[in-house]
């Protein structure tokens, strides 16, 4: 396995409510967001969640360099729960640990933390949005598309599916909102769309330190496998700003960006097995280390790029999660729409920089959801499966085989 990337951390995992863009020369001071205990449960229950789900895409990724947003993610499936009725919504929030709560409640918390977010610091570029695109004659109910405009501040289009120019369109939204890093989220369209809900992420942060380009050089990067890769190094040397902590069984930097407010936390275990410690990783866990007497460290750190996109596999990570029902026929989203919709695709792209000046980063997260198809379900055989050739009226076996790959 080469080595696995999962950075910024903290104000990163949480989940946002609407689209803003700051960035302005010089650094506020920071101030410290005050949170409420349930706005605190709320975070607490992000970070988890955020652990979760990197750790089950690593298990449907393995040797990959990850990068993702749990952010994008969750404000997704908030946007989805918006929707969504009985199981199908105590399954969605229960996936994204936000299970106890009513849609209000989380809506209401994550627009107060989103707020606080874009003032904690204005020389960080942070932007958020959302978007719905409905097809042509899908009668989406009032309430949910008044949900989606206060509340995640969502712009919304009826478009045809069918059409190329549509493609371009949802495209150009999608490169506009991430500052052109991910430039083509769609391939193709699925004429048989009814909707697709999408969240964009973009973040830009410089060092409150930073790297000198003329000490980057060459160095040694010891991955999972075993195996020994060539890599770019920056290097610093000690400084109120680089700050970590290290034992026998873990070494952690902490990086801020402007004044403070943002930083990237990078976590590197003693132990070879990355995935042990990483199936082990939790929120409580970094607590403690973080708790600790952070010092002064010179620090070398790799430079690097990393793209990245979930294809068809962030479903089967969604299920996994315990979000199964939204995906089926059985899928309840009459919040929604009187249609009856269900889930027919997520996915998510993401991309970061990271340099001696700092980081930038993006993702895309989308559903595209689909009419059901009552009365009529479908059967899909993709995973290994036995068959059997028979005689109707004895059951007598002829051939009997399996279908493995």
């Amino acid at each position: 396995m080469k080595r696995i990337f999962a950075f910024l951390s903290i104000t990163l995992l949480l989940a946002g409510s609407c689209e803003q863009f700051q960035n302005s020369q010089g650094n506020e001071e920071y101030e410290p967001i005050v949170l409420t205990k349930s706005q605190q449960e709320v975070v607490a229950r992000g970070d988890a969640f955020a652990l979760d789900f990197l750790r089950v895409t690593a298990k449907s990724f393995p040797g990959t360099n990850l990068f993702l947003s749990p952010m994008s993610a969750s404000m997704l499936c908030c946007m989805l729960a918006n929707g969504a009725e009985a199981e199908t919504y105590a399954e969605i929030v229960k996936a994204i640990g936000m299970d106890g709560f009513t849609i209000d409640q989380v809506n209401d918390c994550y627009a107060t933390l989103v707020s606080a977010l874009f003032k904690a610091d204005r020389s960080v570029a942070l932007s958020l949005a959302n978007s719905i695109w409905a097809a042509e004659g899908l009668d989406v109910k009032a309430d949910f598309k008044k949900r989606m405009s206060s509340v995640y501040d969502a712009d919304s289009y009826v478009v045809d599916f069918t059409q190329n120019s549509t493609l371009k369109q949802i495209n150009g939204w999608c490169s506009d909102k991430t500052k052109g890093l991910i430039p083509k989220m769609f391939e193709e369209l699925d004429p048989q769309v009814q909707m697709i809900l999408i969240n964009a992420l973009y973040f830009k942060g410089t060092w409150q330190v930073q790297f000198t380009k003329g000490q980057t050089a060459q160095g040694t990067f010891n991955a999972a496998s075993g195996q020994q890769t060539t890599v770019q190094f920056m290097r610093a040397g000690a400084s109120d700003a680089f700050t970590g902590y290290a034992d026998e069984n873990v070494t952690v930097a902490r990086l801020p960006y402007g004044n403070g407010a943002f930083y990237m936390e990078a976590i590197m275990p003693a132990e070879k097995d990355f995935t042990a410690f990483l199936n082990a990783l939790t929120p409580e866990r970094i607590a403690r280390w973080d708790t600790n007497n952070l010092q002064k460290f010179e620090l070398r750190f790799p430079k690097f790029k990393v793209e990245f996109d979930t294809d068809e596999q962030l479903v089967p990570i969604m299920q996994a999660l315990g979000m199964k029902k939204a995906f089926s026929y059985a899928a309840e989203f009459g919040g929604m729409s009187n249609t009856p919709l269900y889930v027919s695709n997520m996915r998510q792209k993401s991309y970061v920089s990271i340099d001696e000046e700092g980081t930038e980063a993006a993702a895309v997260t989308e559903a595209e959801m689909r009419k059901n198809a009552a009365g009529n379900p479908m059967l899909v055989f993709d995973r290994p499966f036995v068959y059997l050739i028979r005689e109707k009226s004895t059951g007598a076996i002829l051939f009997a085989g399996t279908k493995l790959n």
